[in-house]
């Protein structure tokens, strides 16, 4: 599996590499190492891997007919996600390996595949819901990918508590789905105190963390804050990404976080045009996005810290740069 190989490589790189001389700097080791980690891989070449990984899935594990060239070609034109997934998957594998957690290779391959199978699956959940049921035949799809995922993580954890984790996540993430799709042409249901809980969008991989975290035996109280720092940087990550897709969400009738009260102040009627949302999206609202991002990450950066999680830490600086630089910060005159 290349893209295991890849991560392994990228891996051992970082762990041989000795950085006793950033303890004399003033910068933050973290964010020193960030610029090393950038050097040594490129995200270009994990997202080749991962696609050749989703195509040899659909090639290969679903139960499609060789000869339904159509379908295949169709499927393996979608994006999976294909930024996000990859960092998570080396995080993923990351955490493990640095904490040597004992999982023999071939059952990490069989993990990560599971994992690339659980985001593709709720890709097409996802696509055939938006679509209003254009594309029938992604929901069995989806689930056959969703079920295949869950049997692998039983299968090498053989625990009942894997079953148990995996399916509190999956109840979440249906939780959190149906709230969206029920409430279109109406305010946000979510508030911004609780912003944290569109992390839960993400719920499958949420799963993969606590399911390891249990099968590792962590402490408790440390599974507890570094699943909650990264379900803070996740849901960061959604409300970043329902900036970019406003325009698309607001016509068919979903108000994000972000674009709370614009229904109420425009209408349902065509509203959604690019004078609307440039003024909805006004200074003032976007340093108040700002902060409450910076809020997320900041305090996902805390509970990280405070069990010296180098790979959370590292993981969230990287989110919280690409949010840094989606901004840019002009000083008051």
């Amino acid at each position: 599996m290349e893209y295991f190989d890849y991560s392994l490589s990228l891996f051992k790189k970082i762990e041989k590499t000795d950085f006793s001389e950033l303890s004399n700097t003033s910068e933050n080791p973290i964010r020193a190492l960030i610029p090393f980690v950038l050097k040594n891989f490129s995200f270009e070449k994990f997202k080749e891997l991962y696609r050749k990984e989703t195509d040899r899935i659909i090639d290969e594990y679903l139960p499609i007919e060789k000869s339904d060239t159509e379908q295949i070609e169709k499927l393996k034109a979608i994006y999976y996600y294909d930024n996000s997934v990859n960092n998570y998957s080396w995080m993923f594998l990351f955490w493990i390996w640095n904490n040597k957690i004992e999982i023999e290779e071939a059952d990490l391959k069989l993990l990560l595949r599971a994992e690339f199978m659980g985001m593709m699956g709720y890709r097409l959940i996802d696509l055939y819901t938006d679509d209003e049921g254009t594309n029938k035949e992604y929901f069995f799809i989806g689930n056959f990918l969703i079920r295949s995922f869950e049997q692998i993580f039983n299968d090498v954890f053989k625990t009942k508590k894997t079953f148990d984790l995996i399916n509190y996540y999956t109840l979440k993430y249906n939780e959190i789905e149906y709230i969206e799709k029920r409430n279109l042409w109406k305010t946000c249901p979510y508030s911004w105190k609780k912003s944290f809980e569109l992390g839960f969008k993400t719920s499958p991989l949420l799963s993969l963390f606590h399911v390891v975290f249990s099968a590792s035996n962590s402490e408790e109280n440390k599974s507890t804050d570094l699943l909650q720092a990264l379900l803070n940087a996740l849901a960061a990550n959604q409300i970043l990404d329902d900036i970019s897709d406003a325009p698309s969400d607001l016509a068919v009738g979903r108000e994000t976080l972000v674009m709370s009260g614009f229904f109420s102040k425009y209408g349902i009627e065509n509203s959604w045009n690019d004078k609307n949302i440039k003024d909805f999206l006004n200074q003032e609202r976007l340093v108040m996005i700002y902060k409450n991002l910076l809020e997320l990450f900041e305090e996902a950066l805390n509970l990280a810290e405070k069990h010296e999680d180098l790979i959370f830490m590292l993981f969230i600086e990287f989110g919280k740069q690409g949010f840094l630089n989606n901004f840019e910060v002009v000083p008051i005159k």
